[in-house]
């Protein structure tokens, strides 16, 4: 018994060689020359003529016994890929867009079932695989004008067990080949996915099934966006201020530099920023009214560095000793070196502001 045999098990006159490879007696450039042999003996024997087996007279009777028949699908093994007409020549077919097309559909398909790399490809797929004469799906494309396709199914070497997949792949298997040929399937029903809420902004008036992508404008009017960024209109116009013309609305900018004629100053202790107004020329309580400059930027990414005006030794973080700091000048009125929040004095406040930020790695 030769488990791997080929051919089916047709006597041929004049030879004890038994068989004829199936894949080989179709019309379709019959003995073409291409992976094929007249030698009653070799693997790939193209028979005494086309139609010669009686398996492939069968099947031929059969399908064109069938209307309006779409696609074919043949499922071989091994290598990992999805073969489209014609398999006996590289030049391109009439339908190549649309072979090519189903054929990446059905290759994404696979792949994607369980991430196993297949290769779509026509011809000799770039390399891939040999031209062949007389094959099933060339004929049936070339007959009937069906899309006729080949299934290589995995591994895509004989390092990966070749024509003896691994038990444990054998459900793998089954599922990237259904996977594959309901994509036939689907392009032959002429089923269109899409979204089919007409409330929807990218309604699909032509779908058939539902994917679930519908999505709504808006409220700038974009079909499925998140509307304007933060401080901005529609328009990409700054709606916090824009105190410095840069184009970028205060509120959103990390960084600004001094302005002219400031009435007063205000150091957050928060974010080592220094802030100067120029709106209401009372005071600086809001962002809004204020430009900024940062006075730490440890790592100079124009970026304030946040959390670290409680950092009073400046090693990185706030610890026990930028606590102990505070306290051994708790009570001072004049000329503090740890007033934190720039109050005037050493109080509970500031050592609350250490407590708030406790354990913080600054930049």
């Amino acid at each position: 018994t030769d488990r791997y045999w080929r051919k089916n098990r047709q006597p041929n006159t004049n030879s004890s060689c038994v068989g004829t490879d199936l894949n080989r007696n179709w019309e379709a450039d019959w003995n073409g020359g291409e992976s094929t042999s007249t030698s009653e003996c070799s693997d790939i024997y193209v028979g005494s003529g086309a139609f010669s087996a009686t398996e492939a007279t069968v099947l031929k009777n059969y399908m064109e016994s069938i209307p309006n028949l779409k696609g074919h699908l043949d499922i071989h093994s091994y290598s990992a890929l999805v073969l489209g007409p014609w398999g006996y020549t590289n030049t391109e077919s009439p339908d190549h867009a649309e072979i090519v097309s189903l054929g990446n559909a059905m290759n994404d398909a696979i792949t994607n079932t369980n991430n196993y790399p297949f290769t779509f490809g026509v011809g000799d797929a770039d390399g891939a695989i040999y031209l062949a004469s007389g094959t099933m799906p060339d004929w049936s494309y070339d007959e009937l004008g069906a899309l006729g396709y080949t299934f290589e199914l995995r591994p895509n070497s004989s390092s990966g067990g070749g024509f003896e997949l691994p038990e444990s792949q054998i459900l793998d298997a089954c599922a990237e080949n259904y996977n594959g040929a309901m994509e036939m399937i689907i392009w032959a029903a002429d089923i269109q996915s899409g979204c089919m809420d007409a409330s929807a902004c990218n309604y699909d008036a032509n779908a058939t099934v539902d994917d679930g992508s519908c999505v709504e404008l808006d409220e700038c009017g974009e079909c499925g966006g998140s509307g304007p960024s933060s401080g901005y209109d529609c328009d990409g116009n700054c709606t916090a201020g824009d105190l410095d013309e840069d184009g970028i609305c205060d509120a959103c900018e990390t960084m600004e530099y001094i302005v002219v004629d400031c009435e007063c100053e205000f150091i957050d202790p928060l974010t080592y920023t220094v802030f100067f107004t120029d709106v209401d020329e009372v005071n600086c309580v809001t962002y809004e009214d204020c430009y900024c400059e940062c006075i730490n930027d440890i790592n100079g990414d124009g970026v304030c560095d946040t959390l670290c005006s409680e950092d009073l030794n400046s090693d990185g973080a706030v610890s026990v000793q930028d606590l102990l700091l505070v306290l051994s000048e708790f009570g001072c009125a004049s000329s503090c070196l740890h007033d934190i929040n720039q109050d005037g004095y050493v109080t509970v406040a500031d050592i609350l502001l250490i407590l708030s930020v406790f354990g913080n790695i600054c930049e």
